[in-house]
């Protein structure tokens, strides 16, 4: 064989190897590098230099080299058969190419010149589009490769969107291929002119309505696409709470205080160590402060040794109230490396001092309504109820994706977007045909929320890598946001004439509440423990002990130490409870640990 089977594109695709387009990549290096030669000339050369890059990239047994390696051979012979002028101009041509899509900027006609206007050049966004529209992937992906070709040819650094979608529908016209659905796709009129813009620079009183009806209707009205006010509508996600001003760059908030949106979902990120000098002025503050959440790191045998000893010398007078305090929150689990982050703007990234890691901020979070999507639509088989599931996760990051590019950022190289779920367990026990506003943990609810977590995953890993959207999945919800699905899907029920209780409210995720001496205890434990490899940021298991009531530091180290080694990768020590509560959870957690993996290991259960 002369030439290799394929090529490696850059975005993961593996596509034939085609020596004419190299050969005609290498021809207009040489038109620009020698302009006496013939047109002929140069076609006959470039041939010739494609097919010898053929032959030495199977002579080094790259049967499938990637693109940059088929560039640097190119390169290389030029410049060994003395052609280093073609070289030059082969090489220069691939530099400029990719210096002109880092800076181009897609804007609506008119748009007054900034640096900030318009959004990023980004051919996976056609690709999306592309794939929206019925087009296969490797299909997809040659078309938006040839769109991106011609646009590089028009060396423009501001494009219309409305020119990339007529481009498109050329290049698939040309290969026959339908363009009516991709065509529908386009919206003949634009709003965009007559629609306020986000100021990129600060503003202490915010360009926006600071909350209300006003502003969720600027959003549903102004940015949000047609799919996503629709699913929003019909209660299956909730946007709250609307983003009011434009994220600033210290976005990451420390383990305590910090702004209310970002705290449940980036505070863990920061978690204060207890054997660091500073967790004793933030234990007091803590103390002082009963609605706020101290996170604290307590990964290893030393740091819960340390945390145990703040504990049991927690006096009563300072404990916080049981009903105003939501706790006392500890990562029992090293924090997970999350690999969509994102660190192409070092600039503005923040130092988390706790762990020496790179953030670049916070979004606020979209939360996923599974027990809505379910009932709404007669979901009872759970393939198409994860097929649903599945596409929902995709509008949510879409909304996502919208809210950034109105705020001037990057949905690719901007920062974290969180997606939270609620309603976990009444899905569970709706697909297993129990009471809705059941709660009870069985091994087949268990096995069936495990699997819609699963299914959620898979959907966030695959627009991850399509997309490169720095999407997370959360533990915890908001909420104001699990309250207003919760009102909204009772307003659902009540037209068939079932009355849910008003006083009630969908589970801010899937966080498990133990309480020692329940049927469903183990089940608990062990679907805690499952679930805390799912979720990038762990969800919590709530247990009620008596903070300020227990002075025994051997105590507190071995409750940590016993719910550490079950797994639980995240515990929440909420006040209250009696004196022997500590004890008698720590009993229930090593039985657990002695019976039941042994008696799953007997008969199979998993």
């Amino acid at each position: 064989m002369s030439c290799p089977e394929a090529v490696r594109k850059h975005d993961g695709r593996v596509v034939a190897y085609d020596s004419t387009k190299l050969g005609g990549s290498i021809a207009r290096a040489v038109s620009a590098a020698r302009p006496d030669l013939t047109a002929e000339s140069a076609r006959r050369l470039s041939l010739e230099i494609a097919s010898a890059v053929g032959q030495f990239l199977v002579a080094d047994a790259r049967r499938v080299p990637a693109s940059a390696d088929i560039r640097a051979m190119a390169v290389q012979i030029l410049r060994q058969t003395k052609q280093n002028a073609v070289a030059d101009a082969y090489a220069e041509h691939a530099r400029a190419a990719s210096s002109l899509l880092w800076r181009m900027r897609v804007v609506e006609p008119g748009t007054p010149f900034s640096s900030s206007a318009g959004c990023p050049w980004d051919r996976r966004r056609l690709l999306e589009s592309l794939r929206a529209s019925g087009i296969a992937r490797d299909p997809a992906g040659e078309v938006a490769r040839e769109v991106e070709r011609r646009i590089v040819a028009l060396n423009q650094d501001r494009i219309s969107a409305a020119l990339i979608h007529a481009i498109t529908a050329m290049v698939l016209s040309q290969r026959s291929m339908d363009t009516k659905v991709y065509g529908a796709r386009c919206v003949a009129y634009s709003a965009a002119r007559h629609v306020p813009r986000c100021d990129l620079e600060p503003d202490e009183d915010g360009a926006l309505p600071a909350a209300g009806p006003a502003l969720e209707a600027f959003w549903l009205q102004a940015v949000h696409s047609q799919d996503v006010v629709r699913v929003t509508r019909e209660n299956l996600i909730s946007l709250h709470p609307f983003p009011s001003r434009q994220p600033q760059k210290s976005a990451v908030p420390r383990g305590r205080g910090g702004d209310l949106e970002a705290r449940a979902t980036a505070a863990w990120l920061s978690a204060l160590d207890p054997q660091a000098p500073e967790f004793a002025a933030a234990f007091r503050e803590w103390c002082t402060r009963p609605t706020d959440t101290l996170w604290v790191l307590g990964d290893t045998d030393e740091r819960n040794g340390e945390l145990a000893r703040f504990l049991a010398m927690l006096p009563a007078s300072l404990a916080p109230d049981a009903p105003a305090s939501p706790g006392l929150t500890v990562l029992l689990k090293p924090l997970p490396a999350i690999a969509s982050t994102i660190a192409s703007n070092p600039q503005e990234a923040v130092l988390l001092p706790a762990k020496g890691a790179r953030a670049l901020g916070v979004g606020s979070p979209i939360t996923l309504n599974l027990a809505g999507l379910f009932v709404r639509e007669a979901l009872r088989d759970q393939t198409r109820a994860t097929v649903r599931l599945a596409q929902t996760v995709a509008l949510a990051a879409q909304a996502h994706r919208e809210r950034e590019e109105y705020f001037g950022l990057s949905p690719v190289r901007g920062r974290q977007l969180p997606l939270a779920i609620c309603g976990l367990w009444n899905a569970a026990a709706w697909l297993s045909g129990e009471s809705f506003e059941c709660r009870l943990v069985t091994r087949n609810t268990r096995m069936v929320a495990a699997t819609l977590l699963s299914v959620v995953r898979g959907a966030v890993e695959t627009l991850r890598n399509e997309t490169s959207m720095a999407l997370l999945l959360v533990g915890s919800a908001l909420p104001q946001a699990t309250r207003q699905l919760w009102r909204r899907d009772r307003e659902f029920f009540l037209r068939d004439g079932i009355t849910l209780d008003p006083q009630s409210t969908y589970d801010g995720g899937p966080a498990v509440r133990l309480v020692m001496g329940a049927e469903d205890f183990a089940e608990r434990i062990d679907f805690a423990r499952a679930a805390g490899s799912v979720f990038d940021q762990a969800p919590a298991t709530l247990i009620e002990v008596p903070l300020g009531g227990e002075a025994d530091v051997a105590s507190w180290r071995e409750l940590l130490a016993a719910f550490a080694q079950a797994g639980v990768p995240r515990l929440q020590l909420c006040p209250g409870g009696s004196s022997r509560a500590i004890k008698g959870l720590t009993r229930a957690v090593r039985a657990h640990l002695e019976g039941f993996p042994l008696f799953e290991q007997m008969f199979g259960n998993g």
